[in-house]
């Protein structure tokens, strides 16, 4: 899954999310935060532990994958993302390769994908 294009990663990340009611990030006295170019901050998120571990390298060595319950996500994440101007980095590789979403298209595709079931 690594290696698959964006669009595989986005499709996955969203079903594994909504079947395990679940998603990940990195935490060390305080969540995992990437900058862009453009001096964004964003906040990396996996569908699994497995992957957000093998994102870590020397710089994040002390952080451990911390498991967010998908409903609070929902109803707090979000919400308080957008009031800091945080945006999320879906699924990101050790290659450096994320897919930015805003937050009001991530909402809307994770409700989307959670009226499936």
């Amino acid at each position: 899954m690594l290696t698959s294009d964006r669009e595989s990663r986005y499709k996955y990340f969203l079903n594994h999310a909504c079947d395990s009611g679940k998603i990940w990030s990195l935490y060390e006295d305080g969540w995992a935060a990437l900058g862009d170019e453009n001096g964004n901050e964003m906040i990396p998120f996996w569908p699994h532990a497995l992957y957000a571990e093998k994102f870590k390298d020397n710089s994040w060595n002390n952080y451990q994958p911390k498991e967010i319950n998908l409903a609070e996500f929902l109803e707090n994440w979000i919400p308080n993302m957008k009031i800091r101007n945080v945006l999320p980095a879906i699924f990101p590789t050790p290659s450096g390769n994320s897919i930015i979403v805003s937050l009001d298209g991530l909402e809307a595709n994770i409700r989307s994908e959670l009226d499936k079931y």
